[in-house]
Order: C-alpha cells, then sequence, then structure tokens
C-alpha cells in the first residue's frame, strides 16, 4: 500500500522527499494529509481512485511517529464500520501489501482529498474524543456526491470503493 504524503505533511513529519511509487492500481494508494479537524490534530487518507477517506483526530506524538500504522488501523476499522467483512478487510490489506510513503499520486487524486478536507471543515462534525478514527465524519464524507480521480461520472466514495473492491473480486457485484 502506498501512502502519497502531501509536502505539508512531509514538511511536519521533517521526512526526507520521497520516491514517486510503483503501485499500478490506483485502489492501493492513498493521499495522505494533516489538518485541524474540530479543533485537534488530524491525519487524514483519501483513496487515490474513489476517494474513499479515512479521518483520525487527536493524535499524540507518537501517534504521529508511527502515523502509517494509524493509518492502516482507521483504514481497517472505517471499513468495517462500513459494513465490510472483517475477512474482506483483512484481503484488502494483503493484497495492498507492506505500506511505504511516496510522492502523491497526481493532481485528480490530491484535489480528491482537498475536496474531502474542505467538506470536514465546512461541516460541524461532534469529534469523538475517545476514539482515534471518527467514524462519523468519515461516513458523510464518503457520502458526499463528488468526482473522483478512478470515475469518470459523479457518485458517492463509498460506492466507488464498493465499484473497485468488485473489480478487484473481493467484493460480489
Amino acid at each position: 500500500m502506498e501512502f502519497g504524503i502531501t509536502i505539508p505533511l512531509q514538511n511536519y513529519l521533517h521526512a526526507r522527499k520521497p520516491p514517486y511509487g510503483n503501485m499500478t492500481d490506483p485502489l492501493f494508494c492513498w493521499e495522505v494529509h494533516r489538518f485541524t479537524f474540530a479543533g485537534k490534530d488530524a491525519l487524514i487518507a483519501a483513496n487515490a481512485s474513489n476517494r474513499f477517506c479515512v479521518l483520525a483526530a487527536g493524535l499524540s506524538q507518537q501517534d504521529w511517529a508511527d502515523w502509517q500504522t494509524v493509518c492502516v488501523d482507521s483504514l481497517a476499522a472505517v471499513l468495517r464500520s462500513e459494513g465490510l467483512s472483517a475477512e474482506l478487510v483483512e484481503a484488502y490489506l494483503d493484497i495492498s501489501g507492506p505500506s511505504e510513503t511516496t510522492k502523491t499520486h497526481g493532481r485528480r487524486s490530491v484535489a480528491g482529498l482537498n475536496l474531502a478536507v474542505d467538506y470536514l471543515q465546512r461541516h460541524e462534525f461532534a469529534i469523538d474524543t475517545a476514539e482515534l478514527v471518527q467514524l462519523d465524519a468519515c461516513s458523510a464524507a464518503n457520502r458526499e456526491l463528488c468526482k473522483a480521480a478512478g470515475f469518470a461520472q459523479r457518485g458517492r466514495p463509498v460506492d466507488f470503493l464498493r465499484h473497485d473492491l468488485s473489480r478487484l473480486g473481493l467484493l460480489g457485484g
């Protein structure tokens, strides 16, 4: 799985300039960014193909030090909250391969990330301070009509994700 980090996140992490990725299917590529959500330091990851997003808020310094694990764990939690089975989530993570940090995956997918951030900042969400993953905000953002880099028509990220998973044979049509 490739995590394309934005320049602001790269600067925050004091990370070296990452390499370009090698992944051929954007379903396994995620754009990752840091922003302020409901007054909390937050990490958002948006899929490069379908704009399905994952949001974790209130990260500690330790969480930031292990941000890739936070992304993967948050992704698994959000996928399960969308009704996907634990087996399907595990299959997706296995096929995705080990996490690696790369440059972002192009203008269209970064634009999708930015639109998800804008959506989350425009709407008032009650932050669940007991949880890192903000499931209600993710659910709302993943149901917003949008354009996604991997799709010609407008639609909802949650539906685009299901289409992508079906394309791979992970989810029945």
